[in-house]
């Protein structure tokens, strides 16, 4: 996979990593706190059929659309500005982020609208003291982790709905 950008810090490789494990083709991706936008574009890359990329940040959402335009990247990758809050779409496969822990108890508690029956998250950009608090973020949804992968100081966890 060849996407041109300058993001490559663990948190991204280990979303990355997972999205190469769960894309299986044809999956709606949301990328909430895109950035750059490698997240939405890789699972993209990967097989997924859409991609919704979301930041609340002016300058990030339109990095993402120059990274999307440099790396031909067509109307299967749509890049919004716009907070979780105010996201006016669902019926999500896959849910991917890699944002801080605070941020993402906002985006936990947003995931049984987002994602379809049977999908999953990837959170990413956490640290170890961060675990307990997204644990218990993603329990009061009827959310578990079902998996945990780590690099260095950094955590991604996968969530899955158990209820």
């Amino acid at each position: 996979m060849n996407i041109q950008t300058r993001e490559s810090d663990d948190t991204t490789q280990l979303v990355i990593e997972w999205l190469e494990e769960h894309i299986v083709g044809g999956e709606k991706v949301l990328d909430v706190g895109t950035g750059t936008g490698i997240l939405a574009m890789a699972a993209l890359r990967l097989g997924a059929s859409s991609a919704l990329a979301i930041d609340n940040d002016h300058d990030a959402a339109e990095c993402a659309k120059e990274t999307a335009v440099s790396n031909n990247f067509g109307s299967d990758l749509e890049i919004q500005e716009t907070a979780i809050e105010d996201l006016d779409a669902d019926g999500f496969d896959i849910v991917v982020a890699n944002l801080s822990g605070k941020t993402m108890t906002q985006l936990c508690a947003a995931l049984p609208v987002l994602l379809n029956k049977g999908g999953s998250a990837c959170l990413s950009g956490l640290q170890q003291h961060d675990y307990d608090e997204i644990a218990e973020a993603l329990d009061k949804v009827g959310f578990r982790i079902s998996s945990r992968m780590q690099r260095d100081d950094w955590l991604a966890v996968e969530a899955s709905c158990w209820k």
